[in-house]
């Protein structure tokens, strides 16, 4: 309910009126509100780095997808040899030797996770909240790359990314995720100006992604599906706790 602050229950859940009626009389059924919230604390979920589910500002039927490809990825690392990767790559950089080259990538150690971008020279970097999911890290780092585009003077580019989930994600128009709908967004934004095309295929930012690790979070805020973790441990650690506290939690039996 935190991701969706238009939904029409969100003020009588988070806002709810009158909670000290009922304390004065108990014998009432609380509101949703004052059952549940105390519960969604004792799981320190941060909603406050939860992402809201807006609708798209335009029709979703007129967002152009963009272009994809796959070439490296039909590939597998484990029985291609390095030699012949790189000769891929770089037959796809002369193919598109016209276009402005930007690679990107996302990074995970334990609860930390960082987006990293590099568009020669300019490196950008980004941290967002821990316990947040490396594939939005990823998703991130497309949109460093986009917020790159969008200052540049070159009208071409073509973004390197070694997310595959990241790039289904796109060529299947998965909208109902925030962070796909906000890049998708961006892009027929920058359609006006540039031809972008993104595909995957290169590990050149891994390091720089990695140096992001220590630094301070970013204000980015991340998709509710990020914490569900939070709700399950406390859920089963209640449930654990409820069937500790039981007089009788076994089967007393006899055998035959």
């Amino acid at each position: 309910m935190t991701a969706y602050p238009f939904n029409s229950a969100y003020d009588c859940v988070f806002h709810a009126q009158h909670k000290n009626l009922y304390e004065q009389y108990q014998r009432f059924i609380s509101s949703f509100e004052v059952r549940t919230i105390p519960h969604f604390e004792a799981a320190e979920i941060p909603s406050t780095y939860i992402l809201p589910n807006k609708p798209s500002n335009k029709p979703p039927w007129s967002l152009k997808i963009p272009s994809i490809l796959y070439t490296t990825h039909n590939k597998s690392e484990s029985t291609t040899h390095p030699l012949a990767l790189q000769l891929l790559f770089a037959e796809i950089r002369h193919n598109y030797s016209n276009h402005q080259p930007i690679y990107t990538d996302g990074s995970e150690n334990q609860e930390k996770v960082s987006a990293a971008m590099y568009a020669p020279p300019s490196v950008d970097t980004v941290r967002p909240p821990n316990n947040s999911s490396i594939f939005s890290a990823e998703l991130y780092a497309l949109l460093l790359a986009l917020q790159r585009i969008q200052s540049h003077k070159s009208s071409k580019f073509i973004v390197f990314t070694d997310s595959l989930p990241s790039l289904h994600s796109l060529s299947s128009f998965k909208i109902t995720h925030p962070l796909v709908l906000q890049l998708l967004e961006f892009y027929n934004v920058l359609l006006q100006k540039s031809e972008t095309t993104v595909f995957c295929g290169n590990k050149k930012v891994d390091s720089i992604a990695r140096t992001a690790w220590n630094s301070d979070m970013s204000s980015f805020k991340v998709p509710y599906s990020d914490f569900k973790p939070f709700s399950t441990k406390y859920k089963n650690c209640f449930w654990q706790l409820e069937w500790d506290t039981l007089v009788i939690n076994y089967i007393e039996y006899s055998p035959l």
